[in-house]
């Protein structure tokens, strides 16, 4: 299945990593280094009163850590430049992870108007505007590439979130690479390791799951679901039985979610095969690798968590 991605570019592989995750009322921020050697270095802006407030803090989250990022590269970079005799560089490339719970889901039948472009994006806005109503009028909606006739996982965020987020790339002069629901990024990874004819990926995030179902090559499903922590359990279990219901057995449940997890032991159950993502052999937290042109750098799962 193909990713979600909001703007996707290319990173290059002689400079940091930036990758900047965006949570409902704060910012996480990790540092990836080239060299898959070096350690990750993790920084988190102040909290936010609510999500229009996030762009606002990006800038400052850019401007407060642009010294840091340069010194980071610094004398390296000195070396180079004698070397080669070229201006100092910009130290830093920029990727954007936005929280599901910034996000909405929809997966959408296939329609000759995926075709053009133009017609693509008239028949995601009404697709969206008929579950969600005239909100969706004020978002900016992508979808994944598919196969022809099949259906398609489609993604909508605030479109002024977006303009701004552009406007605080602009206004700090750093290059974006990608900017990416967390949810497409953490299905990416994982996907070589879900090998299931029939299955449903979960997100676990704080107050929200976001899952992921498809049969074969088909998407089936795809939706954010907000709850307590405390109700986390029924929401996963409750995703499984809608779609063994409508889809019959067969479905494995993967599950990607802090270490922390207290519902464990929903993978007793002996109706589904659980699996769950996100510890690597050694027992610490798995390192997700960025796909695509940025497959060079390994982010750590707790990125996905604010």
């Amino acid at each position: 299945m193909g990713s979600l991605a909001f703007f996707q570019g290319s990173a290059r592989s002689s400079r940091h990593l930036w990758v900047i995750g965006l949570h409902e009322t704060a910012c996480t921020g990790i540092l990836l280094s080239p060299d898959p050697k070096q350690a990750p270095i993790l920084r988190r802006s102040s909290d936010v009163d609510n999500p229009g407030d996030l762009a606002s803090a990006l800038a400052g989250f850019l401007s407060c850590g642009a010294r840091d990022l340069a010194e980071t590269s610094r004398e390296e970079g000195r070396k180079s430049d004698r070397k080669m005799g070229t201006a100092p560089r910009s130290p830093v490339d920029v990727g954007i992870i936005l929280s599901s719970r910034l996000c909405r889901y929809l997966a959408v039948p296939w329609s000759d108007a995926f075709l053009q472009k133009d017609e693509a994006a008239a028949y995601l806005r009404t697709e969206f505007l008929g579950v969600y109503g005239d909100p969706a009028n004020d978002w900016e909606i992508i979808a994944q590439d598919a196969d022809y006739d099949r259906p398609r996982a489609a993604c909508a965020v605030e479109a002024s979130l977006l303009r701004n987020l552009r406007e605080s790339y602009a206004a700090m002069a750093v290059k974006p690479v990608f900017c990416r629901p967390s949810l497409s990024v953490a299905f990416d990874h994982f996907s070589p390791r879900m090998n299931a004819e029939k299955g449903i990926f979960a997100l676990v995030e704080k107050d929200a799951l976001s899952f992921m179902a498809w049969a074969g090559d088909d998407i089936l499903d795809i939706d954010i679901e907000r709850c307590a922590e405390k109700d986390r359990g029924n929401a996963l279990t409750g995703w499984y039985e809608r779609h063994r219901l409508t889809e019959g057995d067969g479905f494995r449940m993967f599950v990607l979610c802090p270490p922390d997890f207290a519902h464990r032991e929903i993978a007793d159950d002996e109706k589904c095969e659980w699996v769950f993502l996100g510890e690597s052999e050694d027992g610490r937290g798995d390192r997700i690798l960025l796909p695509d042109s940025h497959g060079h750098y390994r982010m750590p799962t707790d990125a996905l968590w604010d």
